[in-house]
C-alpha cells in the first residue's frame, strides 16, 4: 500500500487512504502512477492506475483526473519509468503512457511489440528515452521509441548459460551516471543461489 510521510510533522509512514498496492510506482507529469497493482483484494497485473493531478494522496477515481487504465494482450506488466512519459514495461511489449488531457487523460500506446521484460528486477533508466532491461534473448536499451540489442553476439549467450534459472528473481541492477555504467547483478550458477557475480555495460563507448 502506498504510504505518505509529512517531513515536520509525520512520526511515522501512513497509509494513504484508497490507493492501491502496487508492485512499481513512479511520477509521470503531474500524477503518481502505479502499475501490476491490487485492490478491493483483487490483482490486477496489467492495469496502470494513477492520482489526481498535482495530488498524491487522493485516489478517488473519475475525479480530477484519476484514472486506470488496463493494458490488454502483453502479459504482466513487470517496470515502469515516469517523466514528461511514462514507460510501461510488460512481458511482451513495452508502451508509451502520453498525458493527452481529459477526457482520456493518458494514451497508451505500444511501441515495441517485438521485446518485452520477464525480469522485473533487471530494469533501470537514466529517463524514459534510457531504459535497460532483460528480455528473453538478452540485454537491451529502450530509447524512447524502439529497443536496441546492447550485448548481441557479446555477452548474452555467457550470460544465460551462467544464470542460476531457479534463483533468477534475485538480479537486480543499477545505473552509475557518474562513470557512464549500468551493472546487472544475478545469481550463477557456480554459487549457492546468492547473487555473487555482476556484469557491467558502459553504455556511453557501447
Amino acid at each position: 500500500v502506498l504510504r505518505k510521510y509529512t517531513v515536520g510533522t509525520s512520526s511515522s509512514f501512513a497509509a494513504i487512504s484508497g490507493a492501491p498496492a502496487a508492485r512499481h510506482v513512479a511520477v509521470v507529469r503531474d500524477f503518481v502512477v502505479t502499475e501490476n497493482v491490487t485492490s478491493s483484494s483483487a490483482s490486477h497485473r496489467s492495469r496502470v492506475r494513477w492520482s489526481q493531478i498535482n495530488d498524491a494522496v487522493t485516489w478517488t477515481l473519475g475525479a480530477n483526473q484519476a484514472d486506470f487504465q488496463d493494458i490488454p494482450d502483453a502479459g504482466h506488466i513487470t517496470g515502469m519509468v515516469g517523466g514528461e512519459f511514462g514507460v510501461v514495461l510488460m512481458e511482451r511489449a513495452i508502451a508509451r503512457m502520453q498525458y493527452v488531457g481529459s477526457p482520456l487523460i493518458f494514451t497508451f500506446e505500444q511501441v515495441e511489440t517485438g521485446h518485452g521484460c520477464n525480469s522485473p528486477n533487471s530494469v533501470a533508466s537514466l529517463g524514459p528515452n534510457q531504459v535497460v532491461y532483460l528480455a528473453d534473448d538478452g540485454f537491451f536499451m529502450f530509447d524512447g521509441q524502439r529497443s536496441i540489442p546492447i550485448d548481441a553476439e557479446k555477452v548474452d549467450q555467457f550470460f544465460f548459460d551462467d544464470l542460476d534459472f531457479a534463483n533468477s528473481d534475485r538480479i537486480s541492477c543499477a545505473i552509475d551516471p557518474e562513470n557512464q555504467v549500468v551493472m546487472w547483478g544475478y545469481p550463477s550458477v557456480s554459487g549457492v543461489g546468492d547473487p555473487d557475480k555482476i556484469l557491467v555495460y558502459n553504455y556511453a563507448v557501447q
